[in-house]
């Protein structure tokens, strides 16, 4: 039996796993926003997530056929190191230098979320969590972008995925956020659509 309906504004696959092992039947409408086109160095991340999923919600309104009091829930994530912000790398060697940015240090992961429903008001917050990823070798991570699995990926990598295959990575905050979606900012967002 599938819990209550919401329509994601993403086609990551991730997200629509967070949703639907949190007991919600998800409905996939991709947003027309390509944030991997985008740049998110020099913005301040907390502002930029948010922005991009307000961006992501509204394509959704837009261009889908939304009905009325559906729904929609959109997000971004990206990493900062030192002030530095990263969203998906453009390319391997992009991917490269987030990763040795991040390596032998702590890093900050940003989700920014947009909850709505449609036709109603918007409501946004934004969770920060810190990631430590240990010593990684050059042959690693060689072998890792060979894989090409860090395409898509705010920081070049995805926590689960990392941890599975061994890496020295650790979280200290929610797991869900660093993966793509705050199960606990959706809770409190959907207090305020529904309050």
């Amino acid at each position: 039996m599938s819990g209550p309906r919401i329509v994601l504004a993403s086609g990551s696959p991730r997200r629509a796993q967070l949703l639907a092992e949190a007991g919600w039947d998800v409905c996939i409408r991709p947003a027309s926003i390509d944030d991997g086109m985008l740049d998110a160095s020099g913005h301040d991340p907390r502002g930029w997530t948010m922005a991009m999923a307000w961006l992501k919600a509204r394509s959704v309104v837009e261009n889908e056929a939304s009905e009325l009091g559906e729904l929609l829930l959109a997000a971004d994530t990206v990493c900062s190191v030192d002030g530095k912000v990263f969203g998906q790398p453009a390319d391997r060697e992009d991917a490269r230098a987030m990763l040795n940015r991040m390596r032998r240090g702590t890093h900050e992961v940003w989700t920014g979320m947009c909850l709505m429903r449609v036709g109603g008001e918007r409501h946004m917050g934004a969770r920060c969590e810190e990631v430590q990823i240990g010593d990684l070798t050059n042959d690693s991570i060689d072998r890792y972008l060979d894989s090409e699995e860090w395409r898509g990926k705010a920081g070049a990598y995805n926590l689960s995925d990392r941890i599975a295959a061994g890496w020295p990575v650790q979280c200290d905050g929610e797991a869900s956020s660093v993966m793509g979606l705050s199960l606990e900012l959706l809770d409190e967002l959907l207090e305020e659509v529904d309050g």
